[in-house]
């Protein structure tokens, strides 16, 4: 029904979004914000950019070929064929540990991100 090679290079694409555009900006933001005074209101601010980057990613940049088989499943409930060939694809290719192990980037910024939001003591600690 789909090129699988196609599918893995959209993915592919993807992820590398999530790890060197947001995975990165999230981790230099984070690190910029330690630098400041009072770290957690730059990163609350910081969220203006960040919420919004993250948006756009997900929504210019998801795999269209995923998002058309999520489209034709809604379209046509009753073909379980169908909904059989999309939870395959989304398993082995979106399962958590094929996620996690492939946008570690992104996982690493985003946690550093949140630490430095919701923890001003990390912030002290970082900078001593």
């Amino acid at each position: 029904m789909y090129n699988v090679e196609t599918l893995r290079r959209e993915i592919e694409r993807y992820f590398n979004i999530l790890n060197l555009q947001l995975g990165l900006f999230l981790f230099t933001v984070a690190m910029a914000c330690i630098t400041m005074s009072n770290p957690c209101k730059a990163a609350a601010v910081s969220l203006i950019m960040v919420l919004p980057l993250f948006g756009w990613a997900v929504k210019n940049h998801f795999p269209p070929t995923i998002e058309t088989l999520r489209v034709l499943c809604q379209e046509h409930p009753s073909d379980t064929e169908l909904a059989e060939l999309l939870a395959l694809t989304e398993r082995n290719h979106f399962g958590f540990m094929h996620v996690a192990f492939n946008t570690l980037v992104f996982w690493v910024g985003f946690i550093f991100y949140a630490v430095v939001l919701v923890f001003p003591e990390f912030s002290t600690w970082v900078k001593s």
